[in-house]
């Protein structure tokens, strides 16, 4: 099996092991520890962000790297992780003076832990990715995701250990992942003067950073937000459980773009940095895979936004209806969130992480002002109250003005012309229309019907799958034009017999003419 194929199935097993664990999860703890969890989360990972210098993206990205740039790039990670852990454990009485909350400092101390869990794995794992060991991969993080998600974490939190289990069951699952890493591909340490050698690495390394730390912000700022702004009054301090509610309504959104977004990010970003002068094949790649990611993510949107209720309580359950509104919202910008992670593989396996981190820059802006004009109290916002459904507004709006920037800066990288992406997305297109309308009939039969909501979503499915079915059939060409059919491009690696020999000349038939 290839490595676009090792990489579909580990993105699609650790969607779903995510999916069910955040499931569980949410109906053992209160929704007040994962909104404490958020904000934590979101502290270690801005941390996290400059603990690695993008080392990691700078291993995949260099054609050729030595054994004493690889020795070194550790060394240097591995001081880097010891000092931003201790740089949380003296912050965090400080940062919990901050929220009027004493439980989040020794929380913060264990979960700094994870700096030097990274420090230690980041070499090992970005060697497999560059090597596209996707297999090694998968078994690692598979194993981790099983044993420190589903036992640790689920066992702790049956055991109302609350914001701990799943403090805990991130630990280990790390942990875990670090040793299988390590076994998978051991590196044979040189001489601590090696360290000097991560030199050629920092430039990119600088610029990667820079753009993560932006990319990282506009992924927190409104969950950062919306925490300040929940507070209820001095004495009792934050309203954890609204920010609970919003940070849940993000992850059941970013389930999609994850199994969507992360193929075409990590597969991508490796394949292309192998290319990355070879100007051609660039051009097809990225045509390739618009096409893919369009034609899957557009109808996706429709389907999710139609069936977000079923979605929501299914995932979250009954205590998240505050959530229905906001998840529909932000299903909105899944199309656009796709691409952009499209973008991102381009723009930093050609090296332009630093106009990449502008854009990231000016999107943070965007977002920040959107969100924080949601949230104040400006009397013609306040006479809406739209509350989280006015953020998730705000975040769609700054994500389109991203989708334009970053899809602009890759066509001009590429020299892709406009007028070639155009007609790469009629087709989604087409079957996004035929979507939204079998989506709503189902819906409103079923909102008749009355029948628990796996029925219904089922049945949704099954209108999805029908819109593919219908233009597969009649309408082929909407999946692109020449060798950027996708759908001609898949039947031909088939096996040729049965139903499937009869579509394949369908298919060639109709899309010759």
């Amino acid at each position: 099996m290839n490595a676009f194929g090792w990489q579909s199935i580990n993105v699609i097993v650790q969607s779903v092991i995510q999916l069910i664990f955040n499931a569980l999860l949410a109906r053992l703890i209160s929704k007040e520890s994962f909104g404490i969890m958020a904000i934590v989360l979101i502290i270690t990972g801005f941390i996290d962000i400059f603990a690695q210098i993008g080392i990691g993206p700078a291993i995949i990205q260099k054609k050729e790297i030595t054994k004493s740039e690889i020795s070194g790039s550790f060394y240097l990670s591995a001081v880097l992780g010891i000092l931003f852990f201790s740089f949380l454990w003296i912050s965090a009485p400080h940062i919990a003076h901050y929220y009027h909350d004493d439980g989040l400092s020794p929380l913060l101390r264990v979960i700094g832990l994870s700096f030097i869990i990274s420090a230690i794995s980041i070499i090992p794992k970005s060697l497999l990715l560059k090597k596209l060991m996707f297999k090694q991969l998968f078994i690692s993080v598979t194993i981790g995701m099983l044993v420190g998600l589903m036992i640790v974490g689920l066992t702790l939190a049956y055991l109302e250990f609350e914001v701990w289990a799943y403090a805990l069951a991130l630990l280990s699952q790390s942990l875990i992942m670090t040793i299988c890493y390590w076994y998978f591909h051991p590196i044979k340490l040189e001489p601590l003067s090696s360290i000097k050698k991560a030199k050629s690495l920092i430039r990119y390394g600088g610029g990667s950073t820079l753009f993560t730390f932006f990319n990282y912000l506009s992924s927190k700022i409104d969950v950062f937000l919306v925490s300040r702004y929940a507070a209820t009054d001095s004495a009792a301090g934050n309203n954890w459980g609204e920010t609970g509610v919003y940070d849940q309504s993000l992850k059941v959104m970013s389930y999609p773009i994850t199994i969507i977004g992360k193929l075409s990010d990590s597969v991508m970003f490796s394949g292309l940095s192998m290319i990355q002068d070879q100007t051609s094949k660039l051009k097809f790649a990225y045509r390739s895979a618009f096409s893919v990611l369009a034609t899957i993510s557009l109808p996706s949107s429709v389907f999710l936004v139609i069936f977000s209720e079923e979605v929501v309580l299914i995932l979250l359950g009954d205590k998240y209806l505050g959530a229905i509104p906001v998840v529909q919202i932000l299903f909105i910008g899944l199309f656009m969130r796709t691409i952009i992670k499209l973008s991102d593989a381009v723009i930093r396996a050609l090296d332009r992480v630093y106009i990449g981190a502008f854009i990231k820059f000016i999107y943070f802006l965007a977002i920040s002002l959107f969100v924080w004009i949601a949230l104040s109290e400006v009397s013609f916002v306040k006479s809406l109250d739209l509350g989280l459904t006015g953020v998730a507004i705000a975040l769609v709006l700054a994500v389109f003005i991203q989708f334009i920037l970053m899809t602009a800066l890759t066509l001009r990288i590429l020299k892709v012309k406009l007028s070639e992406i155009l007609k790469l997305i009629i087709g989604p297109l087409i079957v996004a229309t035929l979507t939204l309308g079998l989506c709503l009939l189902t819906k409103i039969g079923l909102n008749h019907l009355g029948f628990p909501v796996f029925v219904n979503i089922l049945v949704g499915t099954l209108s999805l799958g029908l819109s593919y079915v219908i233009i597969i059939w009649f309408i082929p060409k909407s999946f692109g034009f020449g060798e950027h059919n996708m759908l001609k491009v898949l039947l031909r690696k088939l096996p040729s017999r049965g139903m499937i020999k009869i579509l394949q000349q369908r298919v060639e038939q109709k899309t010759n003419k």
